[in-house]
């Protein structure tokens, strides 16, 4: 029985590992067909302190909106100073980020339950899921979301630890990296409260050691949180922010929305509402059973994992629709949110998977492989030739990554024409920012012209920016893009 049972694992192990591998690989095709190299919208600010020539720290505690850039600038900085700032190698460590991401969470979901099976090749499935693609290709920036979502499963990781100065010290470490990048500071508050709850344990049980390796985890922590408020504006980069939205309906629709993202395609009516009050009924019941169980039994490591990819993920939804509600209900569908949600899925898998009840547990392997999976459907409706980089891309998802990314570089065939920024900004309806002005384009932009950066590396006028891969339809749409100034 036990010789079957490691054959079944072997096998599972294996399958899962290719296919994280597959699809891996076509998120690099992804990047390789449709991303060209020009930065966009907002890297134009968080790019800053790399046209000021800053050095690491600066580059750590760039503020971008509410949060910090932290180590994922570092780390980008790092890319973009080896590739002449090319965003394509940026985009492709973003991709990186979501396949370590995937394998540390296929480990978390192995050590809380003590086995793997094929059923948990949706985590791979979801936590690659080209519907992420916002913050990989259209505005590239793994410190918003993807590189949060890596140091979140690596930090539940950490905590499942036998060793204490693993557990506390170096998840300390962690707890500091999340408060500094980008919205991991959620996961970052979650992190420091169980830091707490367990130097309190251990000070109530006579644990001496363990209680003293748990406070300088929390001084450690709370250093961090010290020095992120260091010349802190809260920002919420909307100019309606308001902290109470009317009508109070819009926050329920914003969440729902939210909910059922990886259910349907934008523009659709009722299937997202629907989906979404499904989801919405699992979260509450998933996060009151976490929570519950939690209180009943605070000396296990494993329900604290669940209270930090719960409480991870709960938080983020709440301010984002704090943030974001007065953009209306559809704004609930940006990729890029759907990140930061998947370890509340996963909190809601493992707890299920925890229960000990068969059919609780069937319930929920069948609502995250239809989470997961139903994307990927998509693909079908596209012929073989056209796979490679779409599979897992609807078609709404496909339509919105082709339209930036052949906007974007039709922009750099105008300026590249007329030397002129301005003539490409005009062409295009100012496509590539809102308010170049006001990000002081003219100075980055002969910048970049002086030291041959970005998309004025090689030689632009044979087109050395266009994506990798780029073929003949996307060379087509970027024709249109500009006789039809910047136009879907």
């Amino acid at each position: 029985m036990r010789d079957t049972l490691q054959i079944d694992t072997r096998r599972a192990v294996l399958f899962i590992a290719v296919l994280c591998a597959l699809l891996y690989v076509n998120w690099v095709f992804t990047v390789a067909r449709f991303q060209p190299n020009v930065m966009y919208w907002d890297q134009w600010e968080i790019f800053q302190p790399l046209f000021q020539g800053a050095g690491w720290w600066v580059r750590f505690m760039h503020q971008n909106g509410p949060v910090r850039e932290g180590l994922g600038l570092v780390i980008t900085g790092w890319i973009l100073d080896a590739t002449q700032w090319d965003v394509r190698y940026d985009s492709l460590w973003g991709a990186s980020t979501l396949l370590l991401a995937a394998v540390l969470a296929v480990r978390l979901k192995w050590k809380m339950t003590g086995a793997i099976g094929l059923r948990d090749a949706w985590i791979p499935l979801l936590c690659l899921s080209p519907g992420q693609f916002e913050t990989v290709l259209v505005v590239g920036q793994p410190a918003h979301s993807v590189l949060p979502f890596a140091l979140i499963v690596l930090a539940a990781n950490i905590w499942l630890s036998p060793t204490p100065i693993v557990k506390y010290l170096v998840g300390a470490v962690v707890v500091v990296m999340l408060t500094f990048t980008g919205f991991g500071l959620f996961a970052g508050a979650a992190l420091t409260v169980l830091l707490v709850t367990r130097a309190c344990r251990h000070a109530l049980e006579g644990e001496r050691r363990l209680m003293w390796l748990a406070v300088a985890g929390i001084a450690l922590s709370a250093a961090g949180w010290v020095v992120f408020r260091r010349d802190y504006v809260f920002n919420p980069s909307l100019g309606n922010f308001t902290w109470w939205w009317m009508p109070w309906t819009d926050y329920v629709r914003f969440i729902l929305r939210m909910l059922g993202r990886p259910l349907a395609a934008v523009g659709q009516e009722q299937l997202p509402y629907l989906a979404g009050s499904v989801l919405a009924l699992v979260v509450v019941g998933a996060a009151l059973r976490i929570a519950w169980v939690w209180l009943r039994d605070r000396a296990s490591p494993r329900n604290d994992v669940l209270v930090l990819l719960m409480g991870s993920g709960l938080l983020f939804v709440a301010v984002t629709v704090t943030g974001r509600v007065s953009l209306g209900p559809v704004a609930g569908t940006a990729p890029r949110y759907l990140t930061l949600m998947i370890p509340m899925w996963l909190a809601a898998y493992l707890a299920a998977a925890m229960s000990g009840k068969r059919r609780v547990g069937l319930a929920a392997i069948a609502g995250v492989w239809v989470l997961a999976a139903l994307p990927y459907l998509s693909v079908l409706q596209r012929p073989p030739a056209e796979w490679p980089g779409t599979v897992g891309l609807t078609q709404a998802d496909l339509a919105s990554i082709l339209h930036y990314g052949t906007n974007k570089a039709a922009w750099v065939d105008v300026e590249v024409a007329t030397g002129s920024w301005e003539a490409a900004q005009e062409a295009q309806r100012q496509f590539l920012h809102s308010n170049p002005e006001g990000t002081h384009m003219d100075d980055k932009i002969r910048f970049m012209r002086e030291r041959k950066l970005s998309f004025f590396a090689g030689e632009p006028e044979r087109g050395d920016y266009m994506p990798w891969l780029a073929d003949e339809n996307f060379r087509r749409l970027v024709a249109g893009q500009k006789k039809g100034g910047g136009e879907e």
